[in-house]
Parts: C-alpha cells; sequence; structure tokens
C-alpha cells in the first residue's frame, strides 16, 4: 500500500490551525492496473493518481526520447458525444468516429492560440501533435503535443507554473447532422430550424438539439481561456517516462 499524505487548512479563517490527513490505498485497483503512474518531468518527479492512461500512451513512451528543445504535454481535447455530450457549441462527436479519425491530429494538426489556425496565412504556431489515441476506458481522444521552449512567453510562463492549461480542437468536416431532424449542412446556411434557434436545449419528449460530425479532420489544438469542451486540457507535462529501458 501506498500512504499518501494531504496537508490542508480546516480552519481558514483562525490563524495557525491546520491538520493533517492520511490516506491508504491498494498499489492495484479491483482492475489490476496501477493507482499511480510516476511521469518524469524536467524538475524531479511528479506522481499521478490515476491508471486511465490509454495502453498505446504508455508503449508510445516507453520507447519514447525526448528532444530537448520541446515540452511535451499529454492532452485530452475531446470526449464521445455518447458519454461526454454535445459540447457548448451543440458539437458532438460519436465514439466509432473519434476512434476512426483521431489520427488526423498528428497528420493535420498544428498547437495554435486562441483558434489562429491560418499557418499558411502566417498566423502562429508552437508545436504540433506528434501523437493520438482512443482511450476506450475513458471515452475520450488522448494527444501528445509538443511546443517549442520559449516560442511563446505566455504559455511557457503556464507550463512552468504548473497551471491549469485550457484548450479545444478545430475540426473540418463536410457536413454535419442535426439530431432531431436529420437534416444535412455543408455550411452555416444549410442550417435547419433546431440549429438555427435550438443548440443544445431540450426537448419536451426529452431529446437534445445538437450537430453530429461526421469524418472530422482534426487540424487545430489551441491554447484557449474558455473551451467548448469543459473537460479539455493539459493533463501533464511529459519529460521523459520511467519505463523507458534506454535511459
Amino acid at each position: 500500500k501506498f500512504n499518501t499524505h494531504y496537508h490542508y487548512k480546516i480552519a481558514p479563517m483562525a490563524a495557525n490551525i491546520e491538520s493533517t490527513k492520511n490516506i491508504e490505498f491498494d498499489y492495484l485497483n479491483s482492475l489490476g492496473q496501477p493507482t499511480i503512474w510516476p511521469i518524469y518531468i524536467d524538475s524531479g518527479l511528479e506522481k499521478i493518481a490515476s491508471a486511465d492512461f490509454s495502453p498505446e500512451i504508455k508503449e508510445f513512451l516507453s520507447t519514447f526520447i525526448p528532444n530537448k528543445k520541446y515540452h511535451y504535454l499529454l492532452m485530452n481535447p475531446l470526449g464521445a458525444g455518447e458519454f461526454w455530450g454535445s459540447n457548448i457549441n451543440a458539437d458532438y462527436f460519436p465514439e466509432k468516429e473519434l476512434m476512426e479519425n483521431h489520427h488526423t491530429f498528428v497528420s493535420h494538426g498544428k498547437f495554435f492560440k486562441h483558434h489562429r489556425n491560418k499557418a499558411k496565412k502566417g498566423d502562429p504556431f508552437y508545436g504540433e501533435p506528434i501523437f493520438s489515441c482512443y482511450n476506450p476506458r475513458m471515452h475520450r481522444v488522448e494527444i501528445i503535443v509538443r511546443f517549442l521552449k520559449g516560442s511563446d512567453r505566455e504559455l511557457q510562463s503556464h507550463i512552468d507554473n504548473g497551471s491549469d492549461i485550457r484548450i479545444s480542437m478545430g475540426a473540418a468536416v463536410k457536413y454535419d447532422i442535426c439530431s432531431i431532424c436529420g437534416n444535412r449542412a455543408k455550411t452555416p446556411k444549410d442550417y435547419c430550424v433546431h440549429i438555427r434557434t435550438q443548440k443544445n436545449k431540450i426537448l419536451p419528449d426529452g431529446r437534445k438539439v445538437y450537430m453530429i460530425n461526421i469524418r472530422p479532420v482534426f487540424f487545430d489544438i489551441s491554447y484557449v481561456i474558455i473551451p467548448a469542451d469543459k473537460t479539455a486540457r493539459v493533463l501533464y507535462k511529459i519529460a521523459s517516462a520511467p519505463w523507458n529501458t534506454k535511459e
């Protein structure tokens, strides 16, 4: 068993009153998975109280040799609509589409800020995804993005300080489908009345109004202040993996 110590104030309004809480938990959970995965970062060891990394992420990291010019960031850009619902823009990505198309983050994606994502027209980008997978346990896409150190002062500061970095993806689709009437829209001009006026509304019969996205090509992963998917963020900064036998 691990003995994990949490130190916190139980009476913040009263001076000098503190308490220490000790929590014990098994090394393996009920599925036989470790409850802590250690990841080495640039300064010390970060212990991660989660066994929810996908096997593909672990396998990739087991042979991964980082370049010192980059920070490597593990991100979860979006989850499957069947489990996480539609985002605040009423975009819904079926699990099947994420399983089949997550690789486009690597083949087409760049790391931008605030969806200024026209790289060919001069919008700056600060890195790119180098690995992607679909995590069936968490029903989400996970990607590893390399960020060129010092390429953006704001992002570098957030990484150095361990701040909560919110992200948002951008995808191109040939059309989306209304969840209510099945209308296929190639442009906003083609939207039905449901999508034009009732995005994310729940109708009296219990159905929710959203846009089902088919065959997405993920070309943009952006640092943002307010993400469309509230769960999307940088999970961890990775420098190297403890199971990398080449180090």
